[in-house]
């Protein structure tokens, strides 16, 4: 059996979906399985992972239920040490497995690992970590290249972007996997809170290098005034979870006011 699961969750990105894949099947570390989670694509994305990557395996959901439905769907067939989730507009680099399972293999306390993301479309860095700050308002950490912050080598975090992260699958499992609730925005900030609130940590490693396009299958599945009422939605939905109650009711005419 495979060290390693990876999911890829696609919906209508056949423009893209070979650049993903040929990063995952270039990977220095060649243990593992690649799934593909499709969301009921109808352009040639299928056709182009049935065809031209046979030993990929697919799951047709076409519920239509969005990104974090789908991957429990993976997650729950999963039985390798460690599972990947990474989204279709996502390309990871040479080295990023062959470096997080060393790193977690060494660090035993890791629930959740991820890395340096880089903008596709800017000289930025896109993620060294994502933030949660006063009234609950999330974001994630950027920065130009040159910039001190990008020397961090790692730090914990609250959350990591599900862009590109890898998790113990054991621990995925225990705490559920991701809410299918949340269907799309939050769904990363949620299970990453609840790894810590499980007792493991979040890991930011530098190391671990990737490169986003940022929403592409969003953008072009929910319209603008869906995604704001989804990121509004799912925000109280988390704290609601995973707050204490006496911590919610103390900070909520902030989260009110932010919201």
């Amino acid at each position: 059996m495979a060290r390693v699961s990876i999911v890829v969750t696609t919906k209508n990105n056949a423009a893209i979906i070979r650049k993903c894949l040929d990063h995952i099947y270039d990977q220095k570390f060649k243990d593992f399985i690649c799934n593909v989670a499709d969301d009921g694509s109808t352009d040639e994305t299928l056709q182009i992972v049935k065809s031209e990557y046979p030993d990929t395996k697919i799951f047709e959901c076409n519920e239509c239920l969005g990104p974090a439905h789908n991957r429990n769907i993976v997650l729950e067939k999963s039985n390798e040490e460690f599972v990947v989730f990474i989204d279709s507009d996502a390309f990871i680099y040479r080295n990023w497995l062959d470096q997080a399972i060393k790193k977690m293999d060494v660090e035993k306390s890791i629930g959740l690992i991820g890395g340096k993301v880089y903008d596709y479309h800017t000289d930025k860095i896109q993620s060294i970590g994502g933030q949660t700050y006063l009234g609950g308002t999330v974001w994630l950490e950027d920065c130009h290249i040159d910039d001190k912050r990008a020397q961090i080598k790692e730090k914990l975090c609250h959350w990591l972007p599900s862009s590109t992260f890898m998790m113990r699958t054991h621990v995925a499992k225990d705490i559920g996997g991701f809410d299918p609730d949340y269907g799309y925005l939050y769904e990363d900030i949620d299970i990453s809170w609840r790894v810590w609130l499980a007792g493991h940590k979040v890991l930011y490693f530098s190391s671990l290098e990737s490169i986003h396009m940022m929403s592409v299958t969003a953008s072009s599945t929910y319209s603008d005034s869906r995604r704001q009422f989804m990121s509004k939605r799912n925000k109280m939905v988390t704290f609601l979870k995973n707050l204490e109650w006496i911590t919610l009711i103390r900070f909520s005419p902030i989260i009110l006011m932010v919201l």
